[in-house]
């Protein structure tokens, strides 16, 4: 296995555990005479927002997770993309191995980005143009 794979994977492992864990090391129980609680908070809280109730609400906090998880994975990919480009040592193929490592990053922490623009076309649509919700202008 080459050096810039057992990086890539140690990085990767090391980010996805800070990003999905870094909430549980801060966690603080509550005294309650000798037993500690640890209230563990749904993540996506489905339905608890008053402004986008139901299935809208659902999908937005995913979006919002993904995005939240994305971010330190591409900037990974990005780091190894550019390692691969550093030492390419005048191959072209690792040097276009590097370059869609990085596309690839790009486009899919832009697709991840576009989404709620998606949601909100899919919904706009749905109620046949009728404004809905908070992000109505007032009339």
């Amino acid at each position: 296995m080459k050096l810039s794979q057992k990086v890539f994977k140690v990085l990767l492992i090391f980010f996805v555990l800070w990003s999905l864990g870094g909430g549980v090391a801060l966690a603080q129980g509550q005294d309650t005479g000798g037993a500690t609680n640890f209230p563990i908070p749904n993540p996506l809280s489905c339905g608890s927002d008053p402004e986008h109730p139901g299935l809208e609400g659902c999908v937005r906090s995913v979006i919002r997770s993904l995005l939240i998880l994305a971010t330190p994975i591409v900037a990974v990919m990005v780091i190894i993309g550019g390692y691969q480009i550093l030492t390419a040592g005048g191959d072209p193929e690792k040097f276009s191995k590097g370059k869609k490592t990085i596309l690839y990053a790009a486009a899919g922490f832009a697709v991840i980005l576009l989404a709620n623009g998606v949601v909100l076309i899919i919904q706009d649509v749905l109620s046949g143009g009728a404004c809905t919700g908070a992000s109505c202008p007032p009339s």
